[in-house]
């Protein structure tokens, strides 16, 4: 009996490997025609970042450009209502 568990221990860990192996050596050619394909087309892409900013009430990090800023104190804010609630005194 243990014999026979150990040899489908055997050949289950065999199975295993071999389709791994496969998968894996898929995968690499995937991510090098993906690779091929980016680089041809990355030359002509905008690549511009963006600076983000905390909102002062939460501190969530969003893009300037979604930002509320607040003209007294020019803090950013990620909504009316954080804005509203960091204004209080």
């Amino acid at each position: 009996m243990v014999k026979i568990v150990l040899f489908l221990l055997v050949v289950g860990y065999f199975v295993f490997y071999v389709t791994a192996k496969s998968r894996r050596s898929k995968a690499d050619e995937i991510q090098a025609k993906d690779t091929k394909d980016t680089k041809d087309t990355k030359d002509t892409k905008d690549t511009q970042s963006e600076l983000m900013v905390r909102c002062a009430y939460c501190g969530l990090c969003l893009p300037h450009s979604e930002a509320l800023v607040s003209a007294e104190s020019a803090q950013a804010y990620c909504c009316e209502a954080h804005r509203a609630q960091g204004m209080q005194p």
